[in-house]
């Protein structure tokens, strides 16, 4: 029977030690030098006991293994090139998603902050019905002026108001209320009864299709006389909404009224479309942040 490497490295440790060969003698083994024969017998065995090793399907498997630890230059890149597709594909989604959410939660909290602090001003000044000084257009503006003075009456005791600007946005003329949030409302130089919602900086938000994407319409109608008539019939009375300005009262209107629809108007509308949903972006909706 052939012997293992193990076994006859115990064979012959006792016996004899080869000429510089790494043989442990066993205790008590008497050291002497090998023969020849014995030599050739060792070295002969070892080869054997070598190939048989090296040729062992189980030791192979156990290489294989060892090798596949690891990856090579190629499976990297592929995985980065992967990783990469993934990302492209979905990151862009995910910015979206972002930014509808944090649309939606800055004009829920401008509406019930703006409605809260009218309702207040109620408590202390009577019904908005009675407020004659409220309502300012045209030749009794002066340069915004007297915007300062409503808010600083009506709104500013119930809302931070960090700072006022006037300046033009899409080349009509504005005075701006900045908002401790980051947000900011203003109105335009002819009249109060449009509000302008500015999601983020009014000036970063200076463009021609910001109605509907950082930029929202709102209207505040109080029933004085004839200068608020129909075209603000859906909106009289009922605080701050969103606008409705000269809406036929069909739904459809809202997305494609040529004039202020949210898809194939200006998107004045909008903001009406938002608040029906509960202040949640429709999947449907047509502008993209």
């Amino acid at each position: 029977m052939k012997k293992s490497l193990k076994e006859l490295i115990e064979h012959f440790s006792g016996k004899c030690i080869g000429n510089k060969t790494a043989l442990t003698l066993a205790e008590g083994a008497t050291q002497r030098i090998c023969t020849r024969t014995e030599r050739s017998e060792f070295v002969q065995v070892s080869k054997t006991t070598l190939l048989r090793t090296v040729h062992n399907p189980r030791h192979v498997v156990r290489q294989h293994k060892k090798r596949r630890a690891s990856f090579t230059l190629a499976e990297v890149l592929i995985t980065l090139g992967i990783i990469g597709v993934v990302a492209a594909l979905t990151i862009p989604t995910l910015v979206q998603n972002y930014k509808r959410h944090v649309v939606e939660t800055k004009l829920a909290k401008f509406y019930s902050v703006m409605n809260n602090a009218i309702k207040m001003a109620e408590a202390e000044y009577g019904p908005t019905s009675t407020w004659t000084d409220f309502y300012v257009s045209g030749s009794s503006l002066d340069k915004g002026d007297t915007y300062d003075i409503i808010i600083n009456k009506y709104i500013a005791p119930y809302v931070k108001i960090i700072g006022s600007k006037e300046f033009e946005i899409l080349s009509t003329p504005q005075k701006i209320y900045y908002l401790s949030d980051g947000t900011a409302f203003g109105f335009g130089l002819h009249n109060n009864i449009s509000w302008h919602f500015y999601t983020t900086n009014p000036e970063k938000c200076n463009t021609t299709n910001s109605l509907g994407t950082c930029h929202f319409m709102f209207v505040f109608t109080i029933k004085l006389d004839d200068r608020i008539g129909k075209e603000f019939q859906y909106n009289i009375g009922k605080g701050l909404q969103p606008t409705l300005y000269m809406w036929d009262g069909n739904e459809e209107s809202l997305m494609n009224d040529t004039s202020c629809g949210c898809k194939n108007g200006n998107g004045a509308y909008c903001t009406e479309i938002i608040r029906r949903n509960g202040w949640k972006i429709p999947k449907d909706y047509p502008r993209k942040f």
